[in-house]
């Protein structure tokens, strides 16, 4: 009997903890409400017991009969309502079934399993779009994802939807465009920019290159800058406001990853100093050994100009060249 009595407190206490828990925004919030909710149908338990305990035992059997009239009411309204969950599933079912033979017969099935295709096949491709950036709050990597996933019917906005955003994606990727967000800095802050960007090849703030990071759908400065004449180009490329201007691009369609491992390479300092002990004696060998080179190249030359004055006088042999002492 107390087992049935403490069972019927814990399934009120769960059940009135749920619609919270489905309300919390995070997982400390969850963890939160699972700790005030657990407390709060331990302190009622305890609370029914002690009224339990305290009561004589006319009071006990009506207290369980209570109980037990409430239990049989939650499971008949749970197996009512499960009754009508499964009723409306069949008719769910027969109704997408009716739909799915009517949209094959006029040719509309082919239709909707290509959308869904095209849908999940450009997700990749908008997920490395440079164009994410522009538009960060945009929930059209969602809605993909979703249309790809959907087992129904698609319905009119859906295929809409779909239109407009291959539409926009296509225009965006022909065009060079100048607006106002937010870069993540090397170090891992964020600043406002000025950006500009160049289709989905290039984007620039001033005389910064940027690369685009799909995961944060944010663009990032480069660790290391180009430097001439391509810091020149962003310049340029910033500081305009119509015509033709010279631009350097990613041809790679990569999100900057080209550009990222162009300034990756080591710089000539670096290349000196990854050669250390062994590379600092070969600089110096051929550091020796050219002015050897130049040292002999003089007097090679030296030499052949007193040759050919000595040929242009042979009656008058000198003694500084080859030929005059032979």
């Amino acid at each position: 009997m107390k087992t049935l009595f403490r069972s019927v407190i814990l399934a009120l206490g769960v059940a009135g903890s749920g619609a919270v828990l489905a309300q919390a925004s995070s997982i400390e919030a969850v963890i939160q409400e699972a700790r005030s909710a657990s407390a709060a149908a331990q302190q009622l338990f305890n609370q029914r017991a002690a009224q339990f305990q305290a009561a004589d035992e006319a009071t006990r059997t009506t207290m369980m009969n209570e109980a037990r009239a409430q239990r049989d009411a939650l499971a008949a309204e749970v197996a009512q309502k499960s009754a009508t969950f499964s009723e409306n599933d069949l008719d769910i079912t027969a109704a997408n079934t009716e739909l799915r033979g009517a949209a094959n017969a006029v040719g509309l099935g082919e239709l909707f399993g290509l959308a869904r295709q095209v849908a999940s096949d450009t997700v990749t491709q908008f997920q490395q779009s440079l164009t994410g950036a522009q538009y960060p709050d945009d929930d059209r990597i969602a809605f993909l994802q979703a249309l790809g996933a959907e087992t129904r019917m698609l319905t009119t906005p859906q295929l809409e939807r779909l239109w407009l955003e291959l539409s926009q994606e296509m225009v965006s990727q022909g065009e060079v465009v100048k607006y106002n967000g937010t870069v993540v800095l090397p170090g891992g802050a964020t600043e406002s920019a000025q950006i500009v960007r160049v289709g989905r090849f290039t984007a620039t703030a001033g005389d910064r290159y940027l690369a685009y990071m799909p995961e944060l759908n944010r663009l990032t400065v480069l660790p290391r800058q180009l430097g001439e004449p391509f810091s020149g180009d962003a310049a340029r490329l910033s500081s305009a406001t119509s015509g033709y201007v010279q631009a350097t691009v990613d041809g790679s369609l990569s999100t900057g990853q080209l550009l990222s491992m162009y300034v990756e390479r080591p710089t000539l300092e670096e290349r000196i100093e990854l050669g250390e002990e062994v590379g600092y004696v070969i600089i110096v060998v051929g550091l020796l050994g050219a002015v050897i080179f130049v040292l002999q190249l003089l007097y090679l030359i030296f030499a052949r100009l007193k040759v050919s004055s000595q040929v242009r006088n042979p009656g008058a042999p000198r003694a500084n060249n080859a030929l005059g002492r032979v």
